[in-house]
């Protein structure tokens, strides 16, 4: 529970007989899709998750031991509408999140929100078989956490930072300019 468990979480773990499931949330442009690993209709935190029993499979992607931990998700047997809509859409930098859900022997849904998040980062489709494959490569959130995020002192970076702020509103004036300082009529006496 040191990672924000809930008590019923660590209860149904804990439980002989529980079905153990992940719930994946892919944030596309164009909607949220919301997929669980069983045969039934999940709701969870308002949305409801489509069944993906069979069809939902989540591998890590191998990496070094200087990076986060990615992972990759295929959806085997998709539909042609979202075969077409697979082809169209932009997920470099979309959010994903992983999910780990337990159903205990009475039937309550306990999931625990913390296993693995992080952006997409390609999507490939196979559609070489009968049911075609989707799949999604991601990398986890932390390893944007080495990459350098350069700051210009540009009017277009200050004003996206703070709209209607008009500091930086003269510097692509002086990049090019030669300032002399302090002028020399000032030494002359």
């Amino acid at each position: 529970m040191s990672r924000g468990n809930t008590s019923g979480f660590a209860a149904a773990i804990a439980q002989a007989r529980l079905s153990i499931f992940p719930l994946v949330d892919l944030d596309f442009a164009t909607g949220a899709d919301y997929l669980a690993g069983v045969d039934f209709e999940v709701t969870y935190g308002g949305h409801t998750y489509t069944p993906a029993l069979g069809m939902l499979a989540i591998e890590p992607i191998e990496e070094t031991a200087q990076t986060a931990q990615g992972l990759r998700v295929m959806m085997q047997g998709a539909k042609s509408a979202n075969v077409a809509l697979a082809l169209a859409e932009r997920v470099k930098g979309r959010p994903i999140s992983v999910r780990l859900a337990v159903i205990d022997a009475a039937g309550a849904l306990h999931v625990d929100s913390n296993v693995w998040a992080g952006m997409m980062d390609t999507l490939s489709l196979d559609d070489s078989s009968e049911s075609p494959q989707i799949a999604i490569a991601a990398e986890h959130m932390l390893s944007t956490w080495d990459r350098p995020r350069p700051v210009r002192f540009t009017d277009a970076q200050q004003q996206a930072l703070h709209p209607g702020d008009r500091a930086c509103e003269y510097v692509g004036a002086l990049a090019d300019s030669q300032i002399v300082w302090p002028a020399a009529a000032f030494f002359k006496v």
